[in-house]
């Protein structure tokens, strides 16, 4: 993982966790789906996206629809763990 992934994207990511879990709340729907849609464009490379899906999760639910839809939705810890395990597959690699 380069340096901007950890410094911009992976920060913000955690940050709007941190945010959420402060708030003593899960995920909304529009959250869940603006964060793994992140995740999906961190896994490939794409931090300009990461960063765009990170910033529209700050926006909140805006009147869409999400981008996807996960059942269940993840938790709070499910989202950082696949943060973690996707930190340690590019370090692997």
């Amino acid at each position: 993982m380069n340096a901007k992934i950890r410094s911009r994207a992976t920060t913000a990511f955690l940050a709007v966790l941190d945010r959420i879990a402060k708030a003593n709340r899960d995920p909304t729907t529009w959250e869940t789906a603006c964060l793994y849609a992140a995740l999906c464009a961190l896994a490939v490379g794409d931090n300009d996206t990461a960063e765009q899906k990170i910033s529209l999760c700050m926006l909140g639910e805006l009147g869409q629809t999400p981008q996807v839809t996960l059942v269940p939705p993840p938790s709070i810890d499910d989202l950082r763990e696949a943060l973690h395990n996707l930190r340690l597959l590019f370090e692997q690699s």
